[in-house]
């Protein structure tokens, strides 16, 4: 389930396992970024026009590295992005720590 609302401030700090496992999440999300190459190019497409410009998002998802690319996406169209694991036993540790390390409230 996806929520869109507006933000007009930010003062969430973000609680991961472990913040040091960021550059394995990294790695993790180039991978499943390279494997969806439709969702890559749209963002691509749009990232200069910022359409999510002053609009928060609100993700309940499971963290996996396929949803970080949907989080980063829409981070990078100019959204204040917000996730929360839908499933805390599937939360992929060093997935949650890349996106903290991202500007990602997680």
């Amino acid at each position: 389930m996806i929520f869109i609302y507006m933000v007009y401030y930010a003062c969430a700090v973000s609680k991961v396992a472990d913040p040091k496992l960021s550059s394995k999440g990294k790695l993790s999300y180039e991978w499943a970024s390279s494997h969806m190459p439709i969702l890559t190019k749209t963002i691509e497409k749009l990232e200069k026009r910022k359409p999510l410009h002053g609009i928060g998002v609100g993700l309940c998802l499971h963290i996996t590295k396929e949803t970080s690319v949907l989080a980063v996406g829409s981070k990078r169209l100019g959204a204040n992005v917000s996730i929360c694991a839908a499933n805390p036993l599937s939360t992929q540790d060093d997935i949650a720590a890349f996106l903290a390390s991202q500007g990602i409230n997680v």
